[in-house]
Formats: structure tokens, sequence, C-alpha cells
């Protein structure tokens, strides 16, 4: 497990043949704002990774994040392999302290064996049986625990969206 921000960016899809130029752009816009904070950045399906950075940075880089124009959000995650024992077991281990829930999936990663479906409802499970003081609510949870499943072998998973 590793702490990482994963950004996502906005309307760059609708840009057309443009859409290369508009990514470097961005791109080129991120690395500026934390060029003197080591890390790593990397690309994914859709979504930038920016890893390997020293966790004391973590508001630093999440104040500049918020500045970098055509960013449409961003979150601190955790990144856990895809797997689903790795995943359920990280999920158990998530405490609540008594708040409700709810468990959002978003499945990219179409080679995972479980439907969206049904695996919200796992992970809801395995989120509840660890946390008997909870609950599950879809409409008003007081935590919504995200979960990314992206290609590149990589699961993503966070509590907030940062509006970029």
């Amino acid at each position: 497990m590793m702490k990482v921000f994963l950004l996502r960016f906005g309307e760059l899809f609708l840009k057309g043949g443009n859409k290369k130029v508009f990514e470097a752009a961005l791109e080129k816009d991120i690395k500026k704002k934390v060029e003197d904070i080591p890390c790593v950045f990397s690309k994914t399906q859709g979504r930038y990774v920016i890893s390997n950075f020293d966790e004391n940075q973590t508001n630093e880089m999440s104040r500049r994040l918020k500045r970098v124009f055509g960013l449409h959000s961003f979150s601190l995650a955790d990144e856990v392999e895809t797997n689903r024992e790795v995943i359920e077991s990280f999920l158990s281990k998530i405490d609540l302290k008594g708040k409700s829930f709810k468990v959002e999936l978003k499945r990219a990663d179409k080679t995972f064996p479980i439907t969206s479906m049904e695996y919200v409802k796992i992970l809801g499970s395995v989120v509840l049986d660890s946390n008997p003081n909870s609950s599950v609510d879809l409409y008003e949870p007081q935590i919504t625990i995200y979960v990314d499943m992206r290609q590149n072998g990589k699961t993503y998973i966070f509590t907030e969206i940062i509006k970029g």
C-alpha cells in the first residue's frame, strides 16, 4: 500500500483532435506546480497519479493542485494491488467510528471477474462486518468509500474528492 494523489481531468475529452495538446499542457502545468517536491508523476487510463512523495508534503501538494487549471478533482488515495483479497483486507481495516457509509466503485478494469454491482455489495458487507456500530446509508452517508479500479493493475481507495 502506498499513498498517492489520484488526479482527474475535466473536459479534455471534448476537445477532439486537440486532446493531446490539452493533455500535454495540463501535464506540464501539474509538473510545474509540484516541481520542487520530489515525486513521481504517471498517467493511467484517464487519470494522473502522483506517487513517491514525502507524506509531510501532503498539505502543500494539495494546496498547489487546487490551483491547476483544467484539473477537475483529485484525491489522496491508498494505492493497492487489484486483487480481491488485498482490496477486501484493506477495507476491513477501515474504522468508521460508528458513522453511516456507502461504497462507490468504478471498475475501469473490466478483466476483474466480478461485476460492479456484485462487488460493491461484497465490499459493503466487508466494511459493515468490521464496523458493527456503523450502518449503510446509500442516500446521505456520513462517509463515502470510493474504490477506483484502473487497468494498470492498481486500485485506488479514498474517502474525499477535492475539487480542482
